[in-house]
């Protein structure tokens, strides 16, 4: 700060009102098969409404079950990231328009016409259509948000607008199943001239008015149109009604009976939760799903998926090291068919997964039948109800905030020697209680080694503290290396911890934070932190005295 040496009065504003800013306890991610939706690129959900809207409705003989496990938890709380994953085959569905000349008023005049072309081959990318621009084998490209043969169901039509010059009404129509007529699903005006705009200045041209207000229609247009091209061809040429998209396709997800072969599918599925897929649109990987600085989320889910999904479930834990892995251990038709998977399949040793049994039979709503659902279903819920309701320390286990609504039968009820058995092998069942109903019985990590990490919310509970701590003090970062700096964070970060501690999260902490002068060397600043978090119930003992 200079030195004011000319007379008078100077003021200095000064914040000093730094405080911890807490975050939310749990944001989950999960990779799915969905009909519809963007895909091989991450976006939020925020609701069951926006689940549906976006990716469609659930089918697990076609999708597989991780679409419910997303709904369970979206049901409850907003906030999960969620990745469709489709094999790097699948192709757009696309209705691709070329200019060509005819004597369309028969004035003896040809004039500058679009009819429809179907390209030669299946568009599997933003970029092979920027190709067919390049080349002038297509002037105008529609084209869905994502991959798929659902999108063959769109079709457009273009006609010319009424309130502005040079301008189309885009309307967008579905098929429906029973129906010959498409319903309208939206509409907008707009222009194919770059520059073009409405009466509030806004953008007219295609493309700009798609990417801005659309859900479900982009629209790449050939730069050799421009404002003379925009009044004197005839767009609408092609659409005396509505015309629909084709070349859509799922790609190799499904055998030869429509069924999802995963056998294919798992290695696209396991890419994807490891960032390795391509998002067709950018042409590049959703590396961003492995660094916690990009992305920030604390729970991984599983849905019912290979055991190869589950192992870069973990690896994805384990590289982030902010998030946990919630996982089933497969469908297993006996208590000792599970141990065995979790020993010879599911062998993880780390406090940063845990495992669940047993499959359910549950209704599935959306398809009118009983289905044998994973266990994450149940716990997917069982986590954001406690969340919700309780807080991220809190163990979603048990009577009060494990209970599994729903199920008409368990694959197997857990018996005798096997409960001790679960025990030592961390796995954490559903068990159905004669006077309690159904509910999650484990609150273990995958951890065989005993120590506090054995238990789940303890993780959670350690894992949300790192999170914020290094949200927050990342703002320190740069600031003078010294007690005056020192005594600021070790302030705040007394002030966060005791709140939780307030909160029942812990049971006592302590912070220490310097800087030895080898650390100044290393312009290093050190918080050491150390706290015991709140246990867990697991066995009452009842002693009865009778005198």
């Amino acid at each position: 700060m200079g030195y004011q040496i000319f007379p008078g009065v100077y003021t200095t504003i000064k914040d000093e009102s730094f405080y911890t800013q807490p975050l939310p306890g749990a944001i989950g991610f999960m990779c799915i098969f969905s009909e519809k939706g963007p895909d091989n690129t991450v976006r939020m959900c925020t609701s069951p409404q926006d689940l549906i809207n976006t990716y469609g409705k659930g089918n697990s003989a076609l999708y597989g079950q991780g679409w419910y496990v997303a709904m369970q938890y979206v049901g409850i709380l907003g906030n999960l990231y969620l990745v469709r994953v489709l094999p790097s085959d699948a192709t757009f569905s696309v209705l691709c328009l070329k200019r060509t000349q005819a004597d369309v008023d028969e004035d003896g005049e040809n004039e500058d016409i679009l009819t429809q072309i179907t390209p030669s081959s299946g568009l599997v990318s933003k970029a092979n259509m920027q190709t067919l621009i390049n080349n002038n084998d297509a002037h105008v490209i529609f084209y869905p948000v994502g991959r798929g043969a659902w999108y063959n169901n769109l079709s457009i039509k273009l006609t010319p607008a009424l309130d502005y010059e040079d301008a189309y009404v885009l309307d967008i129509y579905q098929s429906i199943t029973g129906s010959t007529i498409p319903v309208l699903i939206e509409s907008y005006t707009v222009s194919f001239n770059p520059d073009a705009t409405d009466v509030s200045n806004e953008s007219m041209f295609v493309e700009n008015v798609l990417e801005k207000y659309s859900d479900t229609l982009r629209c790449m247009v050939s730069p050799t149109i421009t404002a003379t091209e925009a009044s004197t061809w005839m767009f609408e040429h092609a659409f005396t009604t509505w015309v629909g998209m084709s070349g859509g396709n799922d790609g190799t997800m499904y055998d030869a009976n429509g069924k999802l072969d995963w056998s294919v599918a798992q290695t696209d599925m396991a890419n994807a939760y490891a960032g390795l897929v391509t998002n067709p649109m950018t042409g590049e990987m959703c590396e961003e799903i492995t660094d916690p600085d990009c992305l920030l989320f604390s729970i991984v889910f599983d849905g019912g998926y290979p055991t190869a999904v589950k192992d870069r479930i973990v690896d994805l834990c384990e590289i982030r090291t902010d998030c946990m892995a919630l996982l089933d251990n497969g469908d297993n038709s006996r208590p000792q068919n599970a141990i065995t998977a979790r020993q010879q399949s599911h062998n993880y040793q780390t406090y940063l997964a845990a495992l669940y049994e047993c499959y359910t039979k549950i209704y599935d709503t959306f398809t009118g039948k009983y289905v044998w659902m994973t266990p994450m279903y149940h716990v997917a819920r069982a986590f954001a109800r406690t969340e919700r309701d309780y807080n991220i320390w809190w163990p979603f286990a048990g009577l009060t905030r494990g209970i599994c609504n729903g199920i008409k039968e368990l694959r197997y009820r857990l018996v005798g020697g096997y409960k001790d058995s679960f025990k030592l092998n961390q796995i954490n069942p559903i068990m159905r209680w004669s006077n309690g109903g159904d509910c999650i019985w484990g609150n273990w990590t995958c951890q065989s080694r005993p120590s506090a990490l054995q238990n789940i919310h303890v993780v959670l509970c350690l894992l949300y503290i790192k999170r914020v701590l290094e949200w927050n003090l990342k703002y320190f970062v740069y600031d003078l290396n010294d007690r005056y700096t020192w005594e600021i964070i070790k302030d705040n970060v007394n002030k966060f911890l005791g709140d939780m501690k307030t909160n029942r999260a812990l049971e006592w902490y302590k912070v220490n934070v310097f800087a030895t002068d080898y650390d100044k060397k290393l312009n290093r600043c050190q918080v050491q932190v150390d706290l015991q978090v709140t246990g867990a119930i697991e066995v009452i003992s009842i002693t009865l005295a009778v005198h």
